[in-house]
């Protein structure tokens, strides 16, 4: 007994064949999507991890800085004053 459809027959084992591959090629999809997430949910966490060591160097380095006199307090005041547009760059560049 064959199954109508608008303009053909279907043999039944046919169309359990059909039917079958359409579950293997959704399933297939389905774990190629599983697949794709879970990449870019690694990225994402060594994006992150990168950030936090970037992050951390950066204050391990303010913390092992030792206490500066005046003159060099107003020494580094300049020095960050006079930073050039392409250096402040570099330096957000740097922690982004």
């Amino acid at each position: 007994m064959g199954l109508k459809t608008t303009s053909f027959n279907i043999e039944e084992k046919d169309y359990e064949l059909l039917k079958d591959k359409a579950f293997l090629m959704k399933k297939r999809v389905s774990d190629i999507l599983r697949d794709l997430v879970s990449d870019f949910i690694k990225v994402e966490k060594t994006e992150q991890e990168k950030s936090k060591e970037k992050i951390k160097s950066f204050f391990n380095y303010l913390d092992n800085l030792e206490e500066v006199s005046k003159e060099e307090s107003k020494e580094i005041e300049t020095s960050i004053k006079n930073l050039t547009e392409e250096e402040i760059k570099k330096i957000e560049k740097f922690f982004s």
